[in-house]
């Protein structure tokens, strides 16, 4: 050196530099080499030319330009979470809140429990422009806008709708906080306007027996999904946004609005005439649920007028304030859709086939309960049983179609019985020996098709268009037929437009289309790839408006 030098180390690889007779007598350092400090490195980021490493208490820098390390920065408690903002480096510490740090390396600003964080502890955060959100052990998150004091927002699960006080994770994107959950998904926050979104949850029930559907809403249209053991799974049809969904209400203080359910054993969805409403049965009761509210449908006084499981509902609005009928565990049971104050119940003292009612249908002047014995007719203006359909023969299912007042019922193993309902009379039964072909004794599925007159009827042997007066058969589409896909029994027909649509269950997870106006085939739609599945089962299928 020029100058007399002293080089002084406590036994680092950065000697200072001292200058004996100058002032001042410090005049720099002599750096031979540089290291992290001596803690576990918890966390590190790069950024601007610089890596960031959370080592214990210490934010240390590492300068990539240089090749060396820069002096560590004291954040006063464990540094759990490093991210920038695209000018300052935030960190997170557990027990000193979070600290901003600046590109020289200066402690610029400081938020903890005293400027609203829920706690000082911060095991996670995210930022995105001025947004800050924090995740705590135990207690949550917070959002705030670090260029405004006093803007801090404390997200718990007695608060909001926020499922867990221990959060697993954080991000945002877009202006939306994902926050992760051990048990109950990805939770979605938007930040600006302090409202969640539907998580992304998986609901956990798989291979469900039933699961009840139900539209409501015109703009948009929610698609309402009934899931035993889970409650019911919503979708905005318009955005594909999936909402939170209708769960039990739980037993603590203050449920959110969604909390509303007696049970999460759902059995039964129906949309109220105009979609301003939706009906729901349960294990433990029924409620209707307005969009925003619910409200329960009422108790009688005796144990006659308490149902307590609802399995089906049907909605009758040729009254002026509108009626609605439930298959209950008690029978058939009548309320006001205006008031939801229960009428009366019908049960099998008053002739029922059996108490328990899993299905319910009106017409003009019937109310037709299902039972496990068989169906109960009820007269709607008095309310008595004046005949019941009970079967001769074991059938495992009996699927309806009424065209022109005749009920035509498929019996699998006995082929299509016929009910001429206003003369209250049986007709000739359609079997193999006189209408059906070999095999569709086994009747799987029922349409009327789009001509007046004819009826679809499918089975074992494929399908075969009847007409209703002569009982001729019009049309036959054999499973061996180029006509017919798949090989397995033809389930669940529906018909919009000029398409039949039939599934094989068990057989494929694909839906079959046909034609039925040029009898040609159309191509197959793989429902199962839709869901990344190959080789599933289909348990059911409906058209709703205009959606299979």
């Amino acid at each position: 050196p020029t100058n007399d030098t002293v080089l002084v180390t406590d036994g680092s690889a950065v000697l200072a530099m001292l200058e004996p007779g100058n002032t001042p007598l410090y005049t720099g350092d002599f750096v031979i080499g540089s290291g992290p400090s001596v803690g576990d490195m918890e966390d590190a980021m790069q950024f601007n030319g610089v890596i960031y490493v959370g080592s214990e208490s210490y934010l240390d820098r590492y300068s990539i330009g240089q090749s060396r390390w820069l002096s560590a920065i004291d954040m006063g408690d464990t540094v759990s979470q490093i991210v920038n903002d695209g000018t300052n480096v935030v960190v997170a510490t557990m027990g000193s809140g979070i600290h901003i740090v600046d590109a020289s390396g200066n402690v610029i600003d400081t938020w903890d429990s005293s400027d609203g964080l829920q706690s000082d502890d911060v095991s996670g955060l995210d930022v995105e422009g001025d947004w800050v959100v924090a995740i705590h052990p135990q207690n949550g998150a917070t959002a705030f806008n670090k260029s405004a004091a006093g803007s801090a927002v404390t997200l718990n699960e007695a608060n909001s709708d926020l499922d867990s006080d221990n959060p697993t994770g954080i991000a945002i994107h877009n202006g939306v906080a994902y926050i992760g959950t051990a048990d109950d998904g990805l939770n979605r926050y938007i930040i600006a306007n302090d409202t969640f979104l539907g998580s992304w949850v998986s609901t956990g029930i798989n291979d469900v027996n039933f699961a009840p559907l139900a539209i409501l809403g015109t703009n948009p249209q929610v698609l309402h999904m009934g899931l035993p053991g889970y409650g019911v799974a919503r979708k905005d049809l318009s955005s594909g946004e999936i909402l939170i969904p209708l769960t039990v209400e739980p037993n603590r203080p203050n449920p959110s609005a969604t909390e509303i359910l007696p049970s999460n054993q759902v059995y039964a969805l129906e949309a109220n005439t105009g979609n301003s409403g939706l009906f729901i049965g349960t294990s433990d009761g029924a409620i209707y649920w307005d969009g925003n509210s619910a409200s329960e449908l009422s108790r009688g006084n005796s144990w006659n007028l308490q149902p307590a499981q609802f399995f089906d509902f049907a909605i009758d609005t040729s009254s002026n304030s509108g009626t609605v009928y439930a298959g209950t565990n008690i029978g058939v049971c009548k309320y006001s859709v205006s008031t939801l104050a229960i009428d009366d119940c019908v049960n099998a003292q008053d002739g029922m086939p059996n108490w328990g009612v899993n299905a319910v249908g009106i017409n003009g002047s019937t109310i037709f309960g299902g039972t496990t014995n068989g169906v109960g007719l009820i007269d709607k203006s008095s309310l008595n049983v004046y005949d019941t359909w009970e079967a001769g023969e074991e059938t495992d299912n009996a699927l309806v179609e009424v065209i022109d007042d005749i009920a035509y019922i498929g019996l699998n193993g006995i082929g299509v019985a016929r009910y001429d309902i206003p003369n209250n009379n049986w007709l000739p039964t359609w079997t193999e020996s006189n209408v059906l072909d070999g095999g569709n004794g086994d009747v799987t599925s029922l349409v009327a098709d789009i001509r007046p007159g004819l009826i679809w009827v499918g089975g074992a042997d494929g399908f075969q268009l009847i007409n209703i007066t002569t009982g001729s058969e019009v049309y036959d589409i054999e499973k061996t037929g180029s006509l017919y896909s798949g090989s397995g029994d033809p389930y669940d027909l529906a018909i919009y437009g000029d398409t039949m649509y039939y599934n094989q269950r068990y057989t494929s997870d694909s839906v079959f289309r046909i034609d039925i106006v040029n009898f040609t085939t159309k191509p197959t739609l793989d429902a199962g790839a839709q869901l990344s599945e190959n080789g599933g089962d289909v348990y059911g299928m409906e058209i709703i408006g205009d959606i299979l």
